[in-house]
Parts: structure tokens; sequence; C-alpha cells
């Protein structure tokens, strides 16, 4: 059974600041990552597998051409 107690997520901007928490219900697996807006910028949650992991949020970048 999974646990879905909230837990703190922790939400970084785009130079890597941490900029405030959030408590949410933890992703379950086999999910895809979720994509939350806050403050009308957009974050990702971070898997594990590059800097940001579990429970962290990082903020999306635009990208131009």
């Amino acid at each position: 059974m999974t646990d879905t107690r909230p837990v703190e997520c922790r939400f970084f901007d785009a130079e890597d600041r941490r900029i405030g928490t959030l408590q949410l219900t933890p992703r379950t697996p086999g999910t895809p990552l979720r994509k939350i807006v806050l403050d009308s910028k957009t974050f990702i949650e971070g898997d594990g597998t590059g800097f940001y992991g579990e429970n962290e949020f990082s903020e999306l970048r635009e990208v131009t051409a």
C-alpha cells in the first residue's frame, strides 16, 4: 500500500535558488512527473536521475531559438 500523506516539496527557481515549499501528496510509482504552476511559473518534479530528486521541483526554463 502506498503512503499518501502529504510531504514537504521544495521548489527551486531558474537560478537554482530555493524559493519555497508546499505540502503535496507523494507521486505514486509509475505515474508521469508532475508539472505545477506557482506564481505564474511552471515547475517540473525531479525524478532523481538528474540534479533534482524526489520531492523537489525545478522551474522550467523557456527555450528561445
